[in-house]
């Protein structure tokens, strides 16, 4: 028995024929399409031209298997990245606020400082008048020790000088009280003699001419 094969225009229509050695009929498994001209050539070359594109296509790159880890890694790191630079930021905004605080205070203390010596210097200096007039006082009080007994006798004497002028002076005040008495009565006195001059004087007008 001969085998044939028959390539056609499509490799999938290939047909392989079956002859025995015999003059026995010829079998053929599936039947065939009608070949149009040139149809084995042109599925020869069809063939040829799709080995030649698979041949000439660039390879695989190295790694493509791990371009999704790859990709979920990159991600990772720049959601970790982004919560480093919120802490750094947060860190920073703490520190500021803690120099600011610290700044403050040492304003604070340098304001309390310089308040207590002004302070001091203040009551110093109302002090030291206060103890110098205490010290003349007590130099005043030590002559006065010193010499007090001639100072008691003047004193003494002063005391009987001022008695005697406030007698005196009661006595004038009382002379001055007695003549302004007798010098209101006089005024009355003489008021009442012109109103009885007036009318004498008014009737006598009055008498002579009736």
């Amino acid at each position: 028995m001969e085998s044939f094969y028959l390539v056609g225009p499509n490799p999938e229509q290939s047909t392989v024929f079956q002859q025995p050695a015999s003059d026995a009929p010829v079998a053929a498994l599936p039947a065939q399409a009608p070949e149009e001209p040139g149809g084995p050539r042109r599925a020869i070359l069809a063939t040829e031209d799709r080995a030649t594109a698979h041949s000439q296509s660039p390879p695989a790159a190295p790694g493509e298997g791990l371009t999704s880890a790859t990709d979920h890694s990159h991600a990772t790191l720049v959601s970790e990245n982004k919560r480093l630079v919120r802490l750094v930021q947060t860190l920073t905004e703490r520190i500021r606020t803690l120099e600011s605080a610290a700044h403050e205070n040492s304003m604070l203390k340098s304001s309390i400082f310089n308040f207590r010596e002004e302070f001091q210097r203040h009551a110093n200096a109302v002090t030291l008048p206060v103890i110098h007039e205490a010290e003349h006082e007590t130099q005043l009080e030590a002559e006065a020790t010193a010499a007090s007994p001639a100072a008691e006798a003047q004193v003494r004497l002063l005391e009987e000088e001022l008695q005697k002028a406030q007698l005196e002076g009661a006595k004038q005040r009382a002379q001055v009280a007695k003549y302004r008495d007798r010098w209101e009565k006089l005024k009355e006195s003489a008021k009442r003699k012109r109103q009885q001059q007036g009318m004498l004087t008014h009737d006598h007008r009055q008498g002579p001419a009736a």
